[in-house]
């Protein structure tokens, strides 16, 4: 604060502007306001008025904390585990420009390499495993976050192939639920579901096993297909018949 070229608008062309006796122009005079700075405006008519100009300072926030991250569309929030930020994202997803936001510690900034990610998703390349991300303080501490994408498990193929025809199931609106169309007079106690899933894992209804075109379930009513990635992650998709 101790230079400081302050600007300001006056009511009339006439007027001009004094600190002690020393006439003030906007945006080119220099002035220290370690102390409380009393500005003397005079008018055409040599009338005049004092404005006493005090600046408070603070102390520069420290905060260094990445408090949220995420996906807009589809609406996706990472899980974060101390510095290590873990987010599962849709089967195809181009980890080369994946838009995501984030949130952060107040006046501090999120930096992808030397690209900010905001608090509104925009495009960003997170194909390392882990892509580091640096926060940077207003004080200018920075501290590291690892940043791991990881595509989420998901059927890329659920049908009943035993069935002539075979039933094809198509994903609703949600992206989570199957709708299954079969013919009238279907047994629908003994039906076999043939699928892939998009990446290692497993799938389960209740807590039993599901093989892929082997395993015979009831869907009588719908059924909750629970898949599980190898580090423990789950999703669930319902199939409805």
């Amino acid at each position: 604060v101790t230079a400081l070229k302050p600007n300001w608008l006056l009511g009339s062309v006439e007027s001009a502007v004094y600190i002690d006796g020393v006439e003030q122009v906007s945006k080119a005079s220099i002035v220290d306001f370690t102390n409380p700075v009393i500005y003397t405006v005079v008018a055409g008519d040599g009338s005049f008025r004092n404005y006493t100009v005090t600046i408070n300072t603070y102390p520069a926030a420290s905060g260094t904390e990445i408090t949220e991250l995420g996906m807009e569309e589809p609406l996706i929030v990472a899980d974060i585990d101390g510095n290590d930020i873990t987010i599962y994202v849709p089967h195809g997803s181009e980890l080369t420009a994946l838009p995501i936001y984030a949130m952060a510690s107040p006046s501090a900034i999120v930096e992808n390499g030397t690209k900010e990610v905001k608090s509104s998703a925009s495009d960003h390349d997170v194909s390392s495993q882990p892509t580091v991300l640096t926060v940077t303080a207003e004080n200018e501490d920075t501290e590291d976050w690892n940043l791991y994408t990881i595509p989420e498990i998901t059927f890329t193929e659920f049908k009943f192939s035993n069935l002539i025809p075979e039933v094809i199931g198509v994903l609703d609106s949600t992206g989570t639920s199957f709708n299954m169309t079969v013919l009238e007079g279907t047994d629908l106690e003994t039906l076999v579901a043939t699928f892939t899933l998009s990446v290692a894992g497993t799938a389960e209804i209740g807590s039993i096993p599901q093989e892929s075109g082997v395993t015979v379930n009831s869907f009588a009513s719908p059924r909750t297909y629970t898949l599980i990635m190898s580090d423990g992650h789950e999703v669930e998709y319902d199939v409805l018949v």
